[in-house]
């Protein structure tokens, strides 16, 4: 660009000096033009302009011609000749030509005059040479100027390149960002094209394909572990309903204890899947306290049996959050299941609530050690998995529902004994 403007620069200077240098010419020209009384153009030259135009070696030239385009006055070997053949008579004509015969090129212009009423065009022209010297001397001297800015250019181009650079970059740090955020429970987000150069568009758009790919897969395979689970659902009941049919033994006991694994692993996979399809409606209230409730009395029948007792602490009777009942209440009561396989016999669960709001359950089982932590919320992962009875999907789909409420869970050791967990929303 400054190169380019450096250029336009030179030629509207070029342009420039040869108007000015003709308009000067034909000014000087128009000086010596008068009418005499009788109406009779006369063109009285002093012998120091004489001697400029009329000389063999001449670089310069000029005729004046009448408002019709007749030839009165010409330094032409040919008076009755133009300099060149006039096509606009009204207002100013640049032109060019050549003297063959002393290999010149003259480049010169029409104006048009008024003389005591008269009409006139005056044409004047100039050997380009002289023209060029001009114009070297105003380079040479325009060069001799502007030398200190070079050193100051070329350090404003470096940093003007680092900034554009940058600038151009920022959108792809953009879309690096949202490509960092996309994972198994958000697939169905996509990266951003606003703003992104269009050599890089071609890029996002594939990347956004895969994702494409990607999402039609993983919704595929949720619908098959969905599907699988609610098709297995039936033959486990018909299962356990002709083993109800057999007289009672240890055998008859153990099958009727393995079925109920497979039966729970079975509804474990199918709240799984149908978790990861959950959108939460930001206008939904729920009362986590009558959550909690419920699940205390769907469950306090199984604490009874085992000899255990279930509690649910507050200091409030309403605790509503936005969220989703049915997932809040798989959530409460997969961590309540936990909490009675591994309390003590003859201890209470608690579910504690508050007004953050957050809730705790806490067993009185011999806890959590430090290295199983980080291992808790995987699939199908079990401590002491020989002596369980869980399908090792319970936390897991606790840790589902706790990111579906953009909430918060944490896991520690009460003083007096057992685990905690607790979700804050």
């Amino acid at each position: 660009m400054a190169l380019a403007a450096l250029f336009y620069e030179y030629k509207v200077i070029n342009d420039n000096i040869k108007g000015s240098s003709l308009v000067s010419q034909a000014e000087h020209i128009r000086q010596f033009l008068h009418v005499d009384g009788t109406g009779e153009a006369r063109l009285v030259l002093p012998e120091r302009v004489r001697s400029i135009y009329y000389n063999d070696h001449s670089l310069y030239r000029f005729a004046i011609l009448s408002g019709q385009g007749k030839t009165l006055f010409s330094s032409q070997t040919n008076p009755l000749r133009p300099l060149y053949k006039i096509i606009d008579k009204t207002g100013s004509e640049y032109f060019r030509f050549d003297d063959l015969a002393r290999n010149l090129t003259f480049f010169g212009a029409s104006f048009p005059y008024q003389v005591s009423g008269q009409e006139f065009i005056i044409q004047v022209a100039q050997d380009e040479g002289h023209h060029d010297v001009l114009a070297d001397s105003l380079i040479e001297e325009f060069f001799e100027q502007i030398r200190w800015f070079v050193p100051l250019f070329f350090i404003s181009l470096i940093a003007c390149s680092i900034y554009v650079l940058r600038r151009g970059l920022l959108p792809l740090k953009t879309v690096s960002y949202h490509a960092s955020q996309i994972g198994p429970s958000n697939v169905a987000e996509r990266l951003p094209v606003d703003g992104v150069p269009q050599e890089i568009i071609p890029l996002v758009e594939a990347v956004n394909h895969v994702l494409d790919r990607l999402e039609t897969g993983f919704k595929s395979q949720r619908r098959f572990t969905a599907d699988a689970a609610h098709e297995l659902r039936t033959p486990l009941a018909v299962l356990t309903a002709r083993i109800d049919t057999l007289d009672p033994s240890e055998t008859t006991k153990a099958l009727k204890n393995d079925v109920g694994v497979m039966t729970r692993l079975t509804s474990q996979l199918l709240k799984a899947a149908q978790l990861e399809a959950v959108e939460l409606s930001p206008k939904t209230k729920v009362d986590l306290l009558e959550v909690a409730r419920e699940v205390a009395g769907l469950l306090t029948p199984l604490a009874l049996k085992s000899g255990k007792m279930l509690e649910v602490l507050h200091d409030i009777e309403k605790i509503e959050i936005e969220g989703n009942e049915d997932v809040l209440f798989n959530m409460i009561r997969n961590l309540v299941e936990n909490a009675l396989c591994y309390t003590e016999k003859g201890t209470t669960v608690s579910i504690s609530l508050d007004d953050k709001p957050s809730i705790s359950v806490r067993d009185q089982g011999p806890g959590i050690p430090d290295d199983q932590k980080e291992h808790l919320f995987k699939r199908f992962w079990r401590a002491e998995r020989n002596k369980g009875q869980g399908s090792g999907l319970g936390l897991s789909i606790v840790k589902e529902a706790v990111r579906i409420h953009n909430a918060k869970i944490e896991v520690s050791n009460h003083p007096e004994g057992g685990a905690v967990f607790t979700i804050t929303f």
